[in-house]
């Protein structure tokens, strides 16, 4: 049978970007300590990091704001993130 493309989140390759960028970003430069990092530059506790990293579709603007300032997003990787 053919694969359709229904009930597939059309948001789903804007959120694995942002979700590896932040594993990407927080791993790299958070190595000591990845609490404090998280809430340092992204304004976030850990709880609430992992249930984004999770759940990406969650973040309010505000950190996404962050996220795309401190990870250095391209204008092209932004609209990437938006597209359907």
């Amino acid at each position: 049978m053919p694969k359709t493309t229904l009930c597939r989140d059309p948001y789903e390759r804007g959120n694995k970007l942002i979700e590896e960028r932040l594993k990407g970003n927080v791993g790299t430069y958070g190595a000591g300590n990845r609490d404090a990092y998280t809430e340092k530059n992204f304004g976030l506790s850990h709880g609430t990091y992992h249930r984004r990293i999770k759940n990406p579709g969650t973040i309010d603007l505000d950190t996404l704001r962050r996220i795309f300032d401190r990870c250095r997003f391209t204008d092209a990787e932004i609209l990437q993130v938006f597209q359907r």
